[in-house]
C-alpha cells in the first residue's frame, strides 16, 4: 500500500491577506508609476508641440510679410514685358508708384526702379505714413528729390531734397547685380525711415539680355518684431530671428532693440547675446553643436522647451528660434505627486489593518469545519458541522451536513443503490448509441464542412459536405491520411505552411474565432476558405481538434471588387479622389521632395456631350485615361478627380521633369479627334519644394494655373473646334457644303440690298455660312431621308434640334458669338409657327429672319440640283409665305434683288 504524502500546512487566513497586500502594493505600483510620469511626458509634448506650433506660426508671419513685395515685382516685371506699363512714361510711372504703396500699406514702405544709368524712381512713405514721390537723375543734379502727392497721384509740390548720391552703389542695387534673378537684399538702413530693412530687388533685362535697371520694395524689419510679439502675446513665450552665420539678430519678441544708430548714421546690429537670457543662448549652442532642432534646457524652475528651424529665401538665410516655458506644470506636478503618495501609503496602512481584522473574525469558523471534517473523514459519520452565521461559511457548513447526510444513508442502502444505477448506466448506454445517430445526421446535412484531427495532424472523422467541399467520394479517402500534406499543402503562391497550422493557430489565443486560409481538393486545385478549430479532450487529456470551414471564394471576389470600387473611378479605371487625396498624404515626406502636382482639365467635354452626346463625351474621358496610363510613371499617381478633371502625382519629381511629362501628355492626347474635334486639356504645375509646405496648398496652387491656361486655352479650342467641325461637313456632305456657301452669300447681297454697313453685311454673311453648322450631331442617314422621304417623329425631333446644337457650337469661341443668336432663330416663324421657341414678329433677330428667307429659297433649288425651272418655284415659295413664314419686308427685298439680278420684275 502507497501511502499518501503528507503536504505542508499553509494558512488561509495568512495567504488571503498575504495576498491582499502584494495585490494593493502591484495595484498601486502598477498604475500610479505609469501615470505619475506620463504627465511628466504629457507636459513635456505639450509644450514641445507648442514650441513647434509657435515656430510654425512665425514662419507662416515670415512668410506673408516678405510675399507682398515678391509679388509686386513679379507682376510688375509682367507689366514692363507685356507692355502695360512703360516706366519712360513720367505721368504713368508716377501714378503706378503710388498706387503700389497704397494698396500695401502695412509692410512696404519704399518702391521703386534704378536704370543702369542711375536715374532712379519712386515713392516713399516719410514717418508719419504718407507718401511721397521721389526722383534723382541729371535733372535733379544727382540728388534725390521729394515730391507731394496730388489727387491724381502725380507728383506736386517740391518737398525736400538730399545730398548727391548715386543709388547704384546701394546694397539692394549690388545684390540685384551680383545675384543676376531676384533676390532679397542684405540688411541696411533705410535712409528714409531711419530704420533697419531690407529690400525685395529684381534685375530687369532687355530683348538682348542686357541689363535696364532694377526692381526694389523695401520692408522694414521692425514690422517683423510687432508681428512676434502678437504671436506670444498670451502663451508666455519667446521667439527670435537670428542671421545664420553672422549670429545678428532680425527680430525677438521680448522688445529688446535689433539695431542701434550710431551718431555718425552707421547702422550697428546686436546679437542674440545681447537679449541677456543665458537659457537661450544655452539652447542656441548647443543647437550649432549638435543640429538638434529640438531642446528642452533650464533647471526645474526655469525650464524651457526649444524649437530651431533654418528658413531660407532668395537671398535670405535666417535661423527662427521660439521657446515655451514648462516649469510651472512640472512644479506643480511634482507637488501633486509628493502628496499623492503620503496619501495613498497612509491609506494603504489603514486598509491592511482593517482587513486584516475583518477576515481573521470571518474566517475563524473554518477551523471548526476542518476539524469536524477530518474526524468525518476518519470513519465518524455522525460528525456535523455547527453553523454560527447565515454568510458564505454558514452555506459551507450546512451544504458538508447535507453531504454528510446522503453519505451516511448511502452508505446504509449501498446494494440498492448500486443495483440501481447499473439499469440507469444500461438506459443511458441506449440513449447515448441513439444520440450518437442522430448527430452523425445532424453532421452529414450541414452546409459546412466538418473533420477532426489527432495531434499528427491526421484525420480522424469528416462528414458529407467536408467530401465535397474537398473533392472526395468517400470517408475513406480523408480518414487516417495526413492532411498537412493533403488539403494544407502551402499557400496559394506556393510558399510552404508551417508544419502543423492548427496548432499555430490555437497558440495564439484565436480558439473558436473565424480565420481565412487556402484548402487544396482532390483534382489539385485550391479554395479559399473560413474555418475555425477547437481541441478536442478526452478524460482531460487534450487529443486532438475539430475543425469547420466553409468556401468563401465568392466573398473573397465581392471583397475585392469593392476594394478595387473604394479606390478607382468606376469609368476609367484610374484612381478615385478619396485614394488620390490618402496617396498625397502618404507621399508627403521629405524623402519624396522634390513632390510635383499636374492638374488637368479637359477642353470642350460639355460641348462634346451637349452637339454629340454623353457617349462622345465618355470617349474622351477614357482617352484621357488611356494616354495617362501609358506616359506616367509606376511610382506615378494619376487620378480622376472630377467630371473632367485629372490630377497627377509625381513623387521625387522637379518642375523641369514635370514640365516635360505635361507637354508628352499634351502632345499624346492631341493626336486624337474624337466626332472630328481635336482632343485638348489645359494643365496646371505646382511644385512642394520645402518640407513645411502644405501639399494641399501646392494642390490649389496647380489648380488655380490650371484655370489661367485653361482661360487662355478655351478661346482658340473654340475656334478650332468649330473650324474642324467645318471641315468634316464639307468632306462628309459635300451637298451640305454647297448649300452653306450659297445661303452665306445670298445673306451678303441681302445685307447689301437693305443697306446694312459693311461689317454687319460680312457677319451676315458669315452667319448664313454657319446656319446648319448644328447639322454635325445628324447622322448621313436622317439628313439624306430628309431630302427623298418623310422623316419619323422621333427623326424629326432631332433635326429640329440642329439650330440649338449650332447656338451652342458658336457660343465656343469669341469670333462666333456674335453669330451664335442669328443662327439659332432661322428657323423661326413670322407668325410663331416656327422653333425652337416659336418666335413671333420682330422678337425674331434680324439676322435669323433674313437667313429663314435665303435658306428657303436655296433648300427649294438645291433639292431639285439647281435646274433653271426650280428657281420659279423658290421665288413663288417666298412669295406665298410672306407674312405667314418670313418677314414681308424682307421677303419683298429679297423678291426686288433677285428680279434686279434676273431683270425681271415681279
Amino acid at each position: 500500500m502507497v501511502r499518501a504524502q503528507t503536504k505542508k500546512y499553509h494558512s488561509t487566513i495568512r495567504m488571503v491577506i498575504g495576498s491582499f497586500i502584494i495585490l494593493t502594493i502591484i495595484l498601486a505600483v502598477g498604475v500610479g508609476y505609469p501615470a505619475f510620469s506620463n504627465w511628466y511626458s504629457s507636459i513635456e509634448k505639450t509644450t514641445g508641440d507648442l514650441s513647434e506650433n509657435l515656430n510654425q506660426e512665425t514662419i507662416e508671419r515670415i512668410d506673408s510679410f516678405i510675399e507682398a513685395p515678391l509679388h509686386i515685382n513679379d507682376v510688375t516685371y509682367k507689366m514692363i514685358e507685356s507692355g502695360t506699363i512703360d516706366l519712360g512714361d513720367e505721368a504713368q510711372r508716377e501714378k503706378f508708384f503710388v498706387s503700389i504703396l497704397s494698396s500695401y500699406t502695412k509692410n512696404i514702405f519704399s518702391y521703386a526702379y534704378c536704370t543702369v544709368n542711375g536715374d532712379y524712381y519712386g515713392a516713399v512713405k516719410d514717418m508719419d505714413g504718407t507718401i511721397e514721390i521721389t526722383e534723382n537723375n541729371v535733372n535733379t543734379g544727382g540728388e534725390t528729390w521729394y515730391y507731394a502727392v496730388n489727387d491724381d497721384m502725380s507728383a506736386g509740390s517740391f518737398l525736400k531734397s538730399t545730398d548727391k548720391d548715386d543709388l547704384r552703389t546701394s546694397v539692394w542695387y549690388k545684390a540685384a547685380m551680383n545675384a543676376g534673378v531676384p533676390v532679397f537684399s542684405p540688411v541696411y538702413k533705410s535712409a528714409f525711415q531711419n530704420e533697419m530693412a531690407i529690400a525685395a530687388v529684381y534685375p530687369i533685362y532687355g530683348d538682348y539680355g542686357t541689363l535696364e535697371g532694377v526692381l526694389t520694395a523695401s520692408l522694414l524689419l521692425p514690422d517683423i518684431s510687432e508681428n512676434l510679439s502678437g504671436i506670444v502675446n498670451g502663451r508666455g513665450g519667446f521667439v527670435a530671428i537670428v542671421e545664420r552665420g553672422s549670429g545678428c539678430l532680425i527680430a525677438n519678441s521680448s522688445g529688446a532693440v535689433n539695431y542701434t544708430v550710431s551718431k555718425g548714421g552707421d547702422l550697428e546690429r546686436t546679437y542674440l547675446e545681447s537679449l541677456n537670457n543665458s537659457t537661450i543662448l544655452d539652447a542656441y549652442q548647443q543647437y550649432r553643436n549638435s543640429g538638434t532642432a529640438k531642446l528642452s534646457v533650464g533647471n526645474l524652475n526655469n525650464k524651457l522647451s526649444v524649437k530651431v528651424q533654418e528658413y531660407e529665401q532668395a537671398g535670405l538665410n535666417w535661423e527662427i528660434l521660439s521657446a515655451v516655458p514648462e516649469s510651472p506644470m512640472a512644479i506643480e506636478l511634482s507637488r501633486n505627486i509628493w502628496v499623492a503618495i503620503v496619501f495613498s501609503f497612509a491609506m494603504f496602512a489603514i486598509a491592511t489593518a482593517v482587513y486584516y481584522l475583518i477576515s481573521r473574525r470571518l474566517l475563524k469558523p473554518l477551523k471548526t469545519l476542518l476539524i469536524v471534517s477530518e474526524k468525518f473523514s476518519s470513519g465518524d459519520l455522525n460528525q456535523r458541522a455547527l453553523i454560527v452565521r447565515n454568510d458564505e461559511i454558514g452555506r459551507i457548513s450546512e451544504i458538508f451536513n447535507r453531504i454528510a447526510d446522503a453519505m451516511q444513508q448511502l452508505a446504509n442502502n449501498l446494494e440498492a443503490t448500486v443495483a440501481q444505477r447499473t439499469e440507469d448506466l444500461q438506459k443511458a448506454n441506449e440513449t447515448l448509441d441513439e444520440q450518437r445517430i442522430q448527430l452523425r445526421l445532424i453532421l452529414d446535412n450541414t452546409v459546412e464542412g466538418i473533420l477532426g484531427v489527432d495531434l499528427n495532424m491526421h484525420c480522424t472523422f469528416c462528414n458529407e459536405s467536408c467530401l465535397r467541399l474537398l473533392g472526395y467520394s468517400r470517408p475513406e479517402d480523408l480518414v487516417g491520411q495526413d492532411l498537412l500534406g493533403l488539403i494544407y499543402q502551402s499557400f496559394r503562391d506556393g510558399s510552404s505552411k508551417r508544419e502543423d497550422p492548427l496548432s499555430e493557430y490555437l497558440s495564439r489565443g484565436k480558439a473558436g474565432h473565424a480565420v481565412e486560409n487556402v484548402l487544396w481538393r482532390s483534382d489539385g486545385t485550391c479554395f479559399d476558405t473560413e474555418y475555425r478549430a477547437l481541441p478536442q479532450y478526452k478524460n482531460g487529456r487534450h487529443i486532438g481538434y475539430v475543425v469547420t470551414f466553409t468556401d468563401i471564394t465568392e466573398r473573397k471576389r465581392e471583397e475585392e471588387k469593392i476594394k478595387y470600387l473604394s479606390c478607382h473611378d468606376s469609368m476609367t479605371g484610374l484612381y478615385n479622389r478619396g485614394f488620390f487625396e490618402l496617396s498625397m498624404q502618404e507621399l508627403d515626406t521629405e524623402e519624396n521632395l522634390p513632390v510635383s502636382l499636374i492638374y488637368i482639365d479637359l477642353n470642350g467635354l460639355k460641348m462634346m456631350n451637349d452637339t454629340f452626346g454623353h457617349a462622345s463625351g465618355d470617349k474622351l474621358i477614357l482617352k484621357v485615361a488611356e494616354v495617362l496610363e501609358e506616359n506616367c510613371r509606376k511610382e506615378d499617381i494619376a487620378a480622376r478627380v472630377g467630371g473632367d478633371e485629372f490630377c497627377v502625382l509625381l513623387p521625387r519629381t522637379n518642375l523641369d521633369e514635370a514640365k516635360r511629362l505635361a507637354g508628352k501628355l499634351n502632345e499624346a492626347f492631341s493626336q486624337y479627334k474624337i466626332n472630328s474635334v481635336s482632343c485638348s486639356m489645359a494643365f496646371g504645375i505646382a511644385v512642394k519644394w520645402k518640407p513645411y509646405q502644405r501639399i494641399e496648398k501646392v494642390m490649389e496652387a496647380a489648380e488655380t494655373e490650371m484655370y489661367r491656361e485653361k482661360s487662355v486655352s478655351q478661346k482658340s479650342f473654340g475656334l478650332e473646334a468649330v473650324k474642324s467641325i467645318l471641315n468634316t461637313l464639307s468632306e462628309k456632305r459635300p451637298w451640305e457644303k454647297r448649300h452653306s456657301e450659297e445661303v452665306g452669300r445670298l445673306c451678303g447681297e441681302m445685307g447689301a440690298a437693305i443697306g446694312l454697313p459693311e461689317l454687319e453685311i460680312q457677319m451676315l454673311k458669315n452667319a448664313g455660312y454657319l446656319h446648319d453648322i448644328g447639322k454635325v450631331a445628324l447622322s448621313n442617314e436622317i439628313l439624306s431621308k430628309g431630302q427623298n422621304a418623310p422623316l419619323t417623329e422621333s427623326e424629326a425631333y432631332m433635326l429640329r434640334q440642329h439650330p440649338a446644337t449650332g447656338y451652342r457650337l458658336l457660343n465656343l469661341s469669341e469670333e462666333t458669338l456674335a453669330l451664335a443668336n442669328g443662327v439659332y432663330g432661322h428657323h423661326e416663324h413670322w407668325d410663331g409657327s416656327g422653333y425652337p421657341k416659336g418666335l413671333k414678329g420682330m422678337e425674331i433677330p434680324l439676322i435669323s429672319r433674313i437667313i429663314c428667307v435665303v435658306e428657303a429659297y436655296e433648300r427649294i433649288r438645291s433639292h431639285a440640283n439647281y435646274k433653271e425651272d426650280s428657281r420659279a418655284e423658290a421665288l413663288c415659295a417666298i412669295q406665298n409665305g410672306a407674312g405667314t413664314l418670313f418677314d414681308p419686308q424682307i421677303a419683298e427685298t429679297f423678291l426686288r434683288m433677285m428680279a434686279d439680278k434676273s431683270g425681271e420684275n415681279l
